[in-house]
Protein backbone atom coordinates (compact mmCIF):
# COMPACT_ATOMS: atom_id res chain seq x y z
CA UNK A 1 0.00 0.00 0.00
CA UNK A 2 1.69 3.23 -0.76
CA UNK A 3 2.36 5.63 1.97
CA UNK A 4 0.92 8.92 0.50
CA UNK A 5 -3.02 9.35 1.51
CA UNK A 6 -5.88 9.57 -1.44
CA UNK A 7 -7.95 12.16 -2.10
CA UNK A 8 -10.77 11.67 0.48
CA UNK A 9 -14.33 11.10 -1.03
CA UNK A 10 -15.82 14.29 -1.96
CA UNK A 11 -13.04 15.44 -3.33
CA UNK A 12 -11.48 18.05 -0.44
CA UNK A 13 -7.65 18.67 -0.40
CA UNK A 14 -5.71 16.70 1.58
CA UNK A 15 -3.95 18.78 4.91
CA UNK A 16 -0.36 19.80 3.98
CA UNK A 17 1.99 17.47 6.44
CA UNK A 18 2.13 19.79 9.40
CA UNK A 19 -1.52 20.36 9.57
CA UNK A 20 -1.98 16.49 9.71
CA UNK A 21 0.59 16.04 12.32
CA UNK A 22 -1.06 18.96 14.23
CA UNK A 23 -4.42 16.54 13.70
CA UNK A 24 -3.16 13.89 15.00
CA UNK A 25 -1.32 15.16 17.23
CA UNK A 26 -4.35 17.12 19.12
CA UNK A 27 -6.68 14.15 18.92
CA UNK A 28 -3.90 11.67 20.67
CA UNK A 29 -2.56 14.49 23.22
CA UNK A 30 -6.21 14.88 24.22
CA UNK A 31 -7.43 10.51 24.29
CA UNK A 32 -4.14 10.21 26.42
CA UNK A 33 -4.83 13.07 29.01
CA UNK A 34 -8.48 12.08 29.92
CA UNK A 35 -7.20 8.48 30.04
CA UNK A 36 -6.84 6.20 33.04
CA UNK A 37 -3.41 5.33 31.96
CA UNK A 38 -2.24 9.61 32.55
CA UNK A 39 -3.69 9.73 36.05
CA UNK A 40 -2.00 6.72 36.60
CA UNK A 41 1.28 8.45 35.18
CA UNK A 42 0.60 11.27 36.91
CA UNK A 43 0.01 9.76 40.45
CA UNK A 44 2.68 6.86 40.06
CA UNK A 45 5.42 9.69 39.34
CA UNK A 46 4.23 12.29 42.03
CA UNK A 47 4.33 9.40 44.67
CA UNK A 48 7.89 8.24 43.60
CA UNK A 49 9.26 12.05 43.17
CA UNK A 50 7.29 13.37 46.29
CA UNK A 51 8.70 10.79 48.84
CA UNK A 52 12.33 11.08 47.28
CA UNK A 53 11.80 15.39 47.70
CA UNK A 54 10.62 14.57 51.36
CA UNK A 55 13.17 12.37 52.36
CA UNK A 56 15.68 15.00 51.14
CA UNK A 57 13.86 17.93 52.57
CA UNK A 58 14.42 15.66 55.66
CA UNK A 59 17.91 14.82 55.53
CA UNK A 60 18.98 18.63 54.58
CA UNK A 61 16.86 19.45 57.73
CA UNK A 62 18.79 17.05 59.44
CA UNK A 63 22.11 18.44 58.22
CA UNK A 64 21.57 21.51 59.30
CA UNK A 65 20.85 22.72 55.62
CA UNK A 66 24.33 21.56 53.89
CA UNK A 67 22.07 20.67 50.87
CA UNK A 68 20.29 23.22 50.17
CA UNK A 69 22.94 25.69 50.89
CA UNK A 70 25.59 24.56 49.02
CA UNK A 71 25.80 27.08 46.41
CA UNK A 72 26.38 29.57 49.27
CA UNK A 73 29.23 27.65 50.76
CA UNK A 74 30.90 27.28 47.11
CA UNK A 75 30.44 30.94 47.14
CA UNK A 76 32.91 31.42 50.30
CA UNK A 77 35.31 29.17 49.27
CA UNK A 78 39.01 30.59 47.61
CA UNK A 79 39.29 30.35 43.62
CA UNK A 80 41.77 28.15 44.06
CA UNK A 81 39.45 25.98 46.62
CA UNK A 82 36.40 26.25 43.97
CA UNK A 83 38.79 24.62 41.51
CA UNK A 84 40.12 22.19 43.75
CA UNK A 85 35.83 21.62 44.61
CA UNK A 86 35.00 20.76 40.83
CA UNK A 87 38.04 18.69 39.99
CA UNK A 88 36.83 16.74 43.68
CA UNK A 89 33.04 16.35 42.32
CA UNK A 90 33.76 16.16 38.54
CA UNK A 91 35.83 13.00 39.33
CA UNK A 92 32.39 11.53 41.53
CA UNK A 93 29.80 12.42 39.37
CA UNK A 94 32.16 11.91 35.85
CA UNK A 95 31.35 15.26 34.69
CA UNK A 96 32.79 18.95 35.09
CA UNK A 97 29.34 20.44 33.41
CA UNK A 98 27.27 18.81 36.01
CA UNK A 99 29.45 19.44 38.75
CA UNK A 100 29.62 22.96 38.29
CA UNK A 101 26.04 23.34 37.79
CA UNK A 102 25.86 21.92 40.77
CA UNK A 103 28.26 24.04 42.82
CA UNK A 104 26.93 27.22 41.16
CA UNK A 105 23.67 26.83 41.98
CA UNK A 106 22.28 26.07 37.97
CA UNK A 107 20.71 23.05 39.41
CA UNK A 108 20.09 22.62 43.26
CA UNK A 109 21.30 19.58 44.84
CA UNK A 110 18.02 18.96 46.18
CA UNK A 111 16.32 18.71 42.17
CA UNK A 112 19.31 17.18 41.23
CA UNK A 113 18.43 14.13 43.88
CA UNK A 114 14.52 13.61 43.11
CA UNK A 115 15.50 14.28 39.22
CA UNK A 116 18.28 11.44 39.95
CA UNK A 117 16.07 9.00 42.13
CA UNK A 118 12.74 9.64 40.42
CA UNK A 119 13.65 9.67 36.23
CA UNK A 120 14.11 5.26 36.43
CA UNK A 121 10.20 5.08 36.38
CA UNK A 122 9.57 7.72 33.27
CA UNK A 123 10.25 5.33 30.77
CA UNK A 124 8.09 3.04 31.84
CA UNK A 125 5.58 5.04 32.53
CA UNK A 126 5.98 6.46 29.03
CA UNK A 127 5.73 2.78 27.50
CA UNK A 128 2.44 2.06 29.53
CA UNK A 129 1.10 5.27 28.75
CA UNK A 130 1.38 4.42 24.59
CA UNK A 131 2.23 1.26 24.16
CA UNK A 132 -1.22 0.58 22.02
CA UNK A 133 -1.34 3.86 20.36
CA UNK A 134 -0.41 2.88 16.90
CA UNK A 135 -0.52 -0.99 17.63
CA UNK A 136 -3.73 -0.67 17.81
CA UNK A 137 -4.60 1.39 14.80
CA UNK A 138 -2.14 -0.84 12.50
CA UNK A 139 -4.01 -4.06 13.70
CA UNK A 140 -7.81 -2.73 13.38
CA UNK A 141 -9.13 -1.10 10.06
CA UNK A 142 -8.91 2.05 10.84
CA UNK A 143 -5.98 2.40 9.85
CA UNK A 144 -7.01 1.66 6.49
CA UNK A 145 -9.20 4.11 6.92
CA UNK A 146 -7.11 7.06 8.97
CA UNK A 147 -3.78 6.51 6.76
CA UNK A 148 -6.16 6.80 3.26
CA UNK A 149 -6.32 10.48 4.71
CA UNK A 150 -3.14 11.01 6.69
CA UNK A 151 0.40 10.51 5.15
CA UNK A 152 1.97 7.96 7.57
CA UNK A 153 5.27 10.46 8.49
CA UNK A 154 2.66 12.99 9.52
CA UNK A 155 0.87 10.58 10.73
CA UNK A 156 3.93 8.92 13.37
CA UNK A 157 4.97 12.40 14.17
CA UNK A 158 1.76 13.23 15.58
CA UNK A 159 1.36 10.25 17.20
CA UNK A 160 5.02 10.86 19.26
CA UNK A 161 3.77 14.63 19.49
CA UNK A 162 0.88 13.86 21.55
CA UNK A 163 2.13 10.77 23.48
CA UNK A 164 5.36 13.24 24.33
CA UNK A 165 2.47 16.18 25.17
CA UNK A 166 0.97 14.02 27.55
CA UNK A 167 3.56 12.49 29.50
CA UNK A 168 5.91 15.78 29.40
CA UNK A 169 2.61 17.86 30.85
CA UNK A 170 2.10 14.89 33.51
CA UNK A 171 5.80 15.56 34.70
CA UNK A 172 5.69 19.25 34.50
CA UNK A 173 2.40 19.41 37.22
CA UNK A 174 4.24 16.77 39.66
CA UNK A 175 7.80 19.22 39.76
CA UNK A 176 5.57 22.49 40.07
CA UNK A 177 3.61 20.96 43.20
CA UNK A 178 6.77 19.69 44.22
CA UNK A 179 8.37 23.29 43.61
CA UNK A 180 5.36 25.05 45.40
CA UNK A 181 5.45 22.45 48.35
CA UNK A 182 9.25 22.82 48.87
CA UNK A 183 8.92 26.55 48.90
CA UNK A 184 6.23 26.36 51.88
CA UNK A 185 8.51 25.00 53.98
CA UNK A 186 10.50 27.95 54.11
CA UNK A 187 14.03 26.28 53.96
CA UNK A 188 13.98 26.91 49.81
CA UNK A 189 14.13 29.82 47.84
CA UNK A 190 11.55 30.03 45.48
CA UNK A 191 13.92 31.54 42.33
CA UNK A 192 16.79 29.07 42.42
CA UNK A 193 14.79 26.33 42.71
CA UNK A 194 12.51 27.77 39.68
CA UNK A 195 15.57 28.57 37.71
CA UNK A 196 16.86 25.25 38.39
CA UNK A 197 13.70 23.21 37.16
CA UNK A 198 13.54 25.53 34.32
CA UNK A 199 16.95 24.28 33.12
CA UNK A 200 15.96 20.98 34.16
CA UNK A 201 12.76 20.56 31.76
CA UNK A 202 14.81 21.42 28.90
CA UNK A 203 16.70 18.59 29.23
CA UNK A 204 13.10 16.17 30.24
CA UNK A 205 12.12 17.52 27.27
CA UNK A 206 14.49 15.50 25.62
CA UNK A 207 14.30 12.77 28.17
CA UNK A 208 10.87 11.94 27.38
CA UNK A 209 10.82 12.29 23.95
CA UNK A 210 13.41 9.70 23.32
CA UNK A 211 11.77 7.08 25.26
CA UNK A 212 7.92 8.10 23.68
CA UNK A 213 10.03 7.43 20.24
CA UNK A 214 11.00 3.87 21.90
CA UNK A 215 7.92 3.38 22.85
CA UNK A 216 6.75 4.55 19.16
CA UNK A 217 9.37 1.63 17.75
CA UNK A 218 7.84 -1.13 19.53
CA UNK A 219 4.41 -0.12 19.13
CA UNK A 220 5.14 -0.80 15.07
CA UNK A 221 7.42 -3.66 15.31
CA UNK A 222 5.06 -5.75 17.93
CA UNK A 223 2.83 -8.15 16.41
CA UNK A 224 0.05 -7.24 18.83
CA UNK A 225 -0.25 -4.27 21.44
CA UNK A 226 0.08 -6.57 24.45
CA UNK A 227 3.76 -7.75 23.15
CA UNK A 228 4.54 -4.10 22.56
CA UNK A 229 4.31 -3.60 26.59
CA UNK A 230 5.77 -6.94 26.88
CA UNK A 231 8.78 -6.90 24.56
CA UNK A 232 9.29 -3.17 25.35
CA UNK A 233 9.27 -2.76 28.89
CA UNK A 234 11.64 -6.27 29.24
CA UNK A 235 14.39 -5.01 26.66
CA UNK A 236 14.55 -1.44 28.70
CA UNK A 237 16.02 -3.72 31.96
CA UNK A 238 17.51 -5.77 29.65
CA UNK A 239 19.61 -2.67 28.42
CA UNK A 240 19.80 -0.96 32.00
CA UNK A 241 21.33 -3.71 33.38
CA UNK A 242 23.36 -4.27 30.29
CA UNK A 243 24.61 -0.64 30.22
CA UNK A 244 26.46 -1.19 33.34
CA UNK A 245 28.71 -4.48 32.44
CA UNK A 246 28.53 -4.62 28.38
CA UNK A 247 31.32 -1.56 27.47
CA UNK A 248 29.53 0.06 24.38
CA UNK A 249 26.41 0.55 26.11
CA UNK A 250 28.21 1.99 29.29
CA UNK A 251 28.69 5.31 26.92
CA UNK A 252 26.22 4.77 24.57
CA UNK A 253 22.85 4.28 25.91
CA UNK A 254 20.38 6.72 27.71
CA UNK A 255 20.36 5.95 31.10
CA UNK A 256 23.72 6.32 31.41
CA UNK A 257 23.30 10.16 30.50
CA UNK A 258 20.08 11.33 31.95
CA UNK A 259 21.38 13.22 35.12
CA UNK A 260 23.69 15.05 32.47
CA UNK A 261 20.93 16.43 30.15
CA UNK A 262 19.09 18.08 33.23
CA UNK A 263 22.05 20.51 33.23
CA UNK A 264 21.87 20.28 29.06
CA UNK A 265 25.26 19.16 28.81
CA UNK A 266 26.10 19.77 24.73
CA UNK A 267 27.34 15.73 24.77
CA UNK A 268 24.40 14.70 26.70
CA UNK A 269 22.59 16.08 24.38
CA UNK A 270 23.90 15.04 21.28
CA UNK A 271 23.01 11.11 22.51
CA UNK A 272 19.79 11.66 23.05
CA UNK A 273 19.30 13.50 19.98
CA UNK A 274 21.01 10.53 18.16
CA UNK A 275 18.63 7.83 19.78
CA UNK A 276 15.69 9.76 19.02
CA UNK A 277 17.30 10.23 15.42
CA UNK A 278 17.70 6.39 15.01
CA UNK A 279 14.32 5.56 16.97
CA UNK A 280 11.97 7.42 14.71
CA UNK A 281 13.63 6.87 11.69
CA UNK A 282 13.71 3.08 12.30
CA UNK A 283 9.96 2.96 13.16
CA UNK A 284 8.91 5.67 10.08
CA UNK A 285 10.64 3.04 7.67
CA UNK A 286 8.91 -0.48 9.57
CA UNK A 287 5.50 1.43 9.32
CA UNK A 288 6.33 2.59 5.57
CA UNK A 289 6.33 -1.59 4.85
CA UNK A 290 3.38 -2.10 6.56
CA UNK A 291 0.17 -3.27 4.73
CA UNK A 292 -2.85 -2.08 6.24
Amino acid sequence: MSSSPATPPGGHAVPNPLTQSFLVARHEAKAMLISFRAAFFLVTYGLISGGIGAAALWADRKTGGRLSGVGAQFEALSLEDKQEAIRSVAETLGSEHLANALLKGHLPPLVYIVLLLSTFAIPFLCLLVGYNRIADDIHSRFARYLLQRVHRGPYLAGKILGHWLACFFAIVVVHAILVGVATATGRLELGPLVDGILRAWGGMALFVLAYVAFSAFWSVVSPASFLALLFGGMSLLGLWFMSFWVEPLRTTWLGRWDTRLFTLEPQAIGVYLGHIAVFMGVTYLLLRRKDV
